[in-house]
């Protein structure tokens, strides 16, 4: 009985010993479960930390080297666009074609070099977070910096093409503008030589009138100073009675300016002396003659004339 008892207590015992071990062995594989899970994601979550900081890290250097690059690169464009447009106000239409392709031209390179820049630093700014945090991080930030080297590039473009348009608009209407300027001289100019041509006209028009009403008033004045000279001098003329009527002499009367007979002379004697001498007489008694004032008129016609007497009318 004691060694069915012992062999009873022995087994319980043992059975006892081997559910505790068991239970115990349970219980160290369950706590060194909880702790390998719990170390495992205690490590997780430090290298998911890890990589987030890495990733932002990267995102915000290649976000500071894009926004670097695209202010550099707007910044040239813009002085470059300046330039182009100071050129093309010099040089007007035609250079302002030459400033836009240079502009676009030094816009693109500028771009590429931006580009370049942006890339190699965005390669090294990967290559470092390549480093620091997971492969994960280092796809997300060079896709970034890709992204926003692009589209630093595509402003910077937009940006140079928009300064290069606007200089070549402002080229084309200063080169409008002095067109137009020089076609309203142009017709100033033409209108005024037209003006000067038909007052010149005029002028000569007018001066050809005065000279002929002129002429024709001298024509009027003259016949009326020489019919006044022979109304006078043939009034003291003396026709005796037995003077034959087919008596005729010619004399030449020269005058001074106040209209004084200086000579008479004989140049077509009627055959009579007394008929001759008293129409010499009848002259110089009529001193001074009524002569114009006018001195070319004068010297052209009074100076000197001759004066017909006939013994009858």
């Amino acid at each position: 009985q004691a060694k069915a008892d012992a062999a009873k207590a022995k087994a319980e015992a043992a059975e006892k010993a081997k559910a505790e071990a068991s239970k115990a062995k349970a219980e160290a594989a369950e706590q060194a479960k909880a702790e390998a899970s719990k170390a495992k994601a205690e490590a997780a979550e430090q290298a998911k930390a890890e990589a987030s900081k890495a990733k932002a890290e990267a995102a915000e250097q290649a976000k500071a080297e894009a926004s670097k690059a695209k202010a550099e690169a707007a910044e040239q464009a813009k002085a470059e666009a300046s330039k182009a447009k100071a050129e093309a106000a010099e040089q007007a239409k035609a250079e302002a074609s030459k400033a836009k392709v240079e502009a676009a031209e030094q816009a693109k390179a500028e771009a590429s070099k931006a580009k370049a820049e942006a890339a190699e630093r965005a390669k090294a700014d990967a290559a470092k977070a390549k480093a620091e945090a997971a492969e994960q991080a280092k796809a997300e930030a060079a896709e970034q910096a890709k992204a926003d080297a692009a589209k630093a590039k595509a402003e910077a473009a937009e940006k140079a093409k928009a300064d290069a348009a606007k200089a070549k608009a402002e080229a084309a209407e200063k080169a409008k503008a002095d067109a137009k300027k020089a076609k309203e001289e142009a017709a100033a100019k033409a209108k005024a030589d037209l003006q000067a041509e038909m007052e010149a006209d005029a002028k000569a028009e007018a001066d050809a009138e005065a000279a002929q009403a002129n002429k024709a008033a001298q024509k009027a004045e003259s016949e009326e100073m020489a019919k006044a000279i022979r109304k006078k001098v043939h009034g003291n003329m003396t026709i005796l009675s037995d003077f034959s009527d087919s008596l005729r002499c010619t004399v030449r009367v020269r005058l001074e300016p106040s209209g004084k007979v200086i000579d008479v002379e004989i140049i077509n004697p009627s055959g009579n002396p007394i008929f001759d001498g008293n129409a010499k007489s009848a002259v110089l008694k009529s001193s001074p003659l009524r002569v114009p004032e006018d001195k070319e008129l004068f010297a052209k016609e009074f100076k000197s004339f001759p004066l017909t007497f006939k013994a009858k009318e």
